[in-house]
């Protein structure tokens, strides 16, 4: 979890850096599609942005495990938000937990139709499907693409 309690904070901020489980991200183990690789971790300063509001800014990484959406081989994938920022209601409890909002804003931050070449952790990962559905495939690349295969079960109907 990640907490602050009101009265550590003083009045130029308060600094917080460490790491959850990333248990935090409540996934299905079944889901294939995106996992969690590792803890999350963050280092975040907590300030007072007045109006009852506190304010977290900083850096947040966690790595996943995605599965492309073009050859469905899973990847290595790292999320790193260099310049995250959100804001808190000031909670009357004198305890804010932060985990939920932090968990909510990195998964909405995984793209969503992930590409192994394009969003993986290797720069040099080419996709062993690449090219396979556009027509730019070597092996495949007959002069034929799949609109001219559907073209041509029009042309037979006609």
């Amino acid at each position: 979890m990640i907490t602050v309690y009101l009265g550590e904070i003083p009045e130029e901020g308060l600094e917080i850096s460490g790491e959850t489980s990333r248990d935090i991200f409540q996934l299905d183990p079944a889901d294939e599609e995106v996992q969690p690789a590792g803890p999350v971790r963050y280092d975040l300063h907590i300030s007072d942005a007045g109006s009852d509001l506190l304010l977290a800014q900083g850096k947040l990484v966690a790595p996943f495990t995605l599965r492309c959406v073009a050859c469905l081989e899973p990847f290595p994938f790292t999320l790193e938000l260099d310049h995250y920022a959100a804001d808190f209601d000031t909670p009357a409890s004198g305890k804010l937990d932060m985990t939920e909002r932090i968990r909510e804003d990195l998964l909405l931050e995984i793209p969503g139709y992930p590409h192994c070449d394009r969003d993986g952790d290797d720069p040099d990962r080419v996709c062993p499907a690449a090219g396979k559905f556009d027509g730019t495939d070597s092996q495949e690349n007959r002069g034929n693409s799949a609109w001219d295969a559907l073209d041509g079960l029009k042309d037979a109907e006609s």
